[in-house]
């Protein structure tokens, strides 16, 4: 036997633990995961193709958001940031073969058939990304058509490019009026900010953030109100079945001791019975020596 190969039962038999391979996702996570990534808080951030340390930060923790609501959900198994962003990747590589595939299909002579269809999977990942798989078509085809929505993203990402640079470089400086006077203790704007927001000026953060704990503090508010009566609503269910049970029990006692009342009655009537007979045979016995004496 090989070092190797005793390194390896060794490790075996200390009983490290192995990570186990995760399943491959099934139809119904794949569409829990499109759902998730297709909402605009989450799509925004993930899909934006900067790659500085910034918007790196903000990935993975919208990520780490992704993961804790897919596994949220029932039916699913528990998998990662990084594993869910890994198999959205595969999605959306999957998604632009079909459509390459397809694409070069219907441009074949001799008509007929398409060939190649696209997946209801990959129906979903083009619904959440055009842009991207828009770029995939050939610009020397004649039924090739320019995406207004790639322009616009672009668009995005360069006003966002240059935003961010303005906001680190005075946040460098140590002058922040000129970005709209964000006052934001840790220099980061929001990301939702920087992609929806385009050329518009940034809103200071201190005011967004004082509005977001508010529109906070009424919604917990208001889940405590729900919850307060829906605990009350559940203590009156209680009261009900134990004064239902109480019932029954009553109903139950009462009934046992009429019939326990019942049957010592039958036993007393039965008793009388045996011993009136009893007599009346031991008078007739007698009645009938009287008068065998007599005679």
């Amino acid at each position: 036997m090989s070092s190797s190969d005793e390194s390896t039962t060794t490790v075996k038999e200390l009983g490290t633990p192995v990570r186990a391979k995760l399943p491959v996702m099934t139809s119904l996570e794949k569409e829990i995961l499109l759902g998730i990534v297709a909402i605009p808080k989450f799509k925004c951030i993930v899909e934006n193709k900067s790659t500085n340390s910034i918007w790196t930060a903000q990935k993975d923790e919208a990520w780490a958001k992704i993961s804790l609501e897919f596994c949220s959900q029932l039916n699913v198994t528990k998998r990662s940031g990084p594993k869910l962003k890994k198999s959205w990747e595969n999605l959306k590589s999957r998604a632009k073969k079909q459509v390459s595939k397809t694409k070069r299909s219907r441009g074949k002579t001799g008509g007929g058939k398409n060939k190649y269809e696209i997946s209801p999977v990959s129906a979903k990942v083009v619904s959440i990304v055009p842009a991207q798989l828009a770029s995939i078509s050939n610009p020397y085809d004649n039924d090739a058509v320019t995406s207004e929505e790639e322009a616009g993203r672009k668009s995005i990402q360069e006003s966002s490019k240059t935003l961010e640079r303005e906001v680190i470089s005075s946040i460098l400086a140590g002058n922040r009026s000129d970005i709209g006077q964000v006052s934001n203790i840790s220099g980061r704007i929001s990301p939702e900010e920087l992609c929806t927001g385009g050329l518009k000026k940034v809103v200071a953060p201190r005011l967004h953030k004082r509005r977001l704990l508010a529109g906070q503090e009424l919604i917990i508010e208001m889940e405590e109100q729900a919850h307060e009566k829906k605990m009350k609503l559940l203590d009156l269910q209680i009261l009900r079945e134990e004064a239902r049970i109480k019932m029954d029990k009553e109903y139950y006692v009462a009934r046992m001791n009429f019939l326990a009342k019942q049957n010592y009655q039958m036993v007393q009537h039965v008793e009388i019975i045996g011993t009136r007979a009893y007599w009346m045979n031991n008078n007739s016995i007698n009645n009938d020596s009287i008068i065998f004496l007599i005679e």
